[in-house]
Formats: structure tokens, sequence, C-alpha cells
């Protein structure tokens, strides 16, 4: 029997609530989430209980960014050619900007710990 997590998330919650306890509970539930990494395939979010979920900013903030911008330009057009190489490496891609990230994150903390 698998547990629906986000249901069951939500009675936490709910309880929390009753004892007046939902900030104290709500930053437990976040330190418990995994950090977000980058995937080809689409794991919904969690948090929001979305089945299927992105987010992108402008992409020329991040790499990933651009990639999603090609991919939904290239699917709006119709280009299926252009949509299947822009997948060809995505994989490898993925968990190459995820490591990236993380190594960015690692200096950051690093230099505000000075």
């Amino acid at each position: 029997l698998k547990p629906n997590l986000p249901e069951l998330i939500r009675d936490i919650q709910a309880l929390a609530d009753e004892l007046g306890l939902r900030a104290e509970v709500d930053k437990l539930i976040i330190k418990a989430q995994k950090k977000a990494e980058y995937s080809s395939e689409n794991g919904g979010h969690f948090g929001l209980g979305f089945d299927k979920y992105s987010h992108f900013t402008s992409p020329i903030r991040r790499y990933s960014d651009l990639i999603l911008h090609r991919l939904l330009k290239a699917k709006q057009k119709k280009d299926e050619k252009l949509f299947n190489y822009l997948l060809l490496n995505i994989q490898s891609t993925c968990e190459n900007l995820s490591v990236l990230e993380r190594e960015a994150d690692k200096v950051a903390y690093d230099f505000m710990d000075r």
C-alpha cells in the first residue's frame, strides 16, 4: 500500500494548525525534502501536488531555462526535427547542470561564511 504523500502532509499540516505548530512543522517538511534537480523526466512538483510541472525564468539567467525555452519554441512551431535534436543529450545535460548548480551553491555558501 503506497500512501498518498501530499494528502498525508496536508493532514499533518491540518493537525499542526490545530496545535499551533504550523510554522515549525512546515519548516521540518521543507528540510526533509530532497533538493530539486534538473531531470529529463517530468516528476511533477511534490510541494504543490502537481503530477506535471516545469519552471523557468528569463533564458539569459540559466542555461536550463534556455534549453526549456528552445524546446517549447520548437514544440510550438511543430518543428519535430529540432525538438528531437534538442532532446539528444538532455539526460546528461540535466545531470551536469544539477552538479554545476550544487557547486555554485557551495561556492556561494563558502563565500558567505567568511
